[in-house]
């Protein structure tokens, strides 16, 4: 029989599998798939980049069942604008090492409290809703006067 052994850092010898997609012997998969680390990683960051609207959809979700907020949203509800509505930046789903930037499109609840339901979330870039964040009105009226008292 031609099986290959391969040892880790403990001493502890494990069979290597082959994987169903690259067809190399490697003893890293992923929980118990048939598939090895790497080609995981590079089919997750495809299909991130491939759906951005999924995505977001599915973040939501997970957001709304760990904050114990209403969701009842459909991938039709998801629009992606080309640009920010608040800011007018281009808006560019990055998919890499290090998550959200300045230019990701962020889903943002208009009125917290209320969930993701439809007619109150929007899309904007990551920047405006972090900026927006659980500011009131009122305080981001009080923030631009002080901004323009340094001119």
């Amino acid at each position: 029989m031609n099986i290959l052994l391969s040892s880790n850092f403990h001493g502890v010898f494990t069979e290597m599998k082959k994987c169903t997609f690259c067809k190399r012997k490697k003893n890293k998969f992923y929980s118990g798939n048939n598939v090895c680390s790497d080609c995981f990683k590079k089919r997750r960051y495809e299909h991130r980049r491939n759906n951005p609207k999924l995505v977001i959809l599915s973040s939501a979700k997970h957001r709304a069942k760990k904050e114990g907020v209403l969701f009842d949203l459909v991938i039709e509800d998801i629009v992606l604008p080309d640009y920010c509505p608040v800011l007018g930046i281009k808006l560019k789903f990055n998919t890499g090492i290090g998550g959200a930037r300045d230019d990701s499109p962020s889903l943002d609840r208009r009125i917290p409290s209320l969930g993701y339901v439809k007619g109150n979330i929007s899309i904007m870039s990551f920047r405006a809703n972090r900026i927006k964040n659980n500011a009131t009105v009122s305080e981001l009226e009080n923030i631009l006067k002080w901004l323009k008292g340094f001119k």
